[in-house]
């Protein structure tokens, strides 16, 4: 089984801990992590890996042909996991934006 997490922040920015969940497919589970996360306003990701500029699942993985491996063109892949759960990680920087509350 994987675990999903995601790291917490102030709104000032500051790292004061982390977040896992872990019972389902680690899709699931960073999604659940994210969800909690934001509830506890502690989403507030100074810089992230992704294009939004948060910390959000990156889905980029493929096969590399030559020798058969998964590679990741950001070095922040993630396996994808069932549809839903996949939907609905790729929409989390709409739904639930990282960020002080306004």
């Amino acid at each position: 089984m994987l675990i999903g997490g995601r790291a917490l922040h102030t709104d000032q920015g500051e790292q004061v801990g982390g977040l896992g969940a872990s019972g389902g497919e680690s899709g699931t589970d960073h999604v659940v992590a994210w969800k909690v996360r934001h509830a506890l306003d502690l989403d507030n990701v100074p810089a992230g890996v992704t294009k939004a500029n948060n910390d959000n699942t990156v889905h980029d993985l493929s096969v590399d042909p030559a020798s058969g491996r998964m590679q990741s063109a950001s070095g922040y892949g993630h396996p994808t996991c069932s549809p839903r759960a996949t939907t609905i990680a790729e929409n989390l920087s709409e739904t639930l934006p990282t960020g002080p509350e306004e």
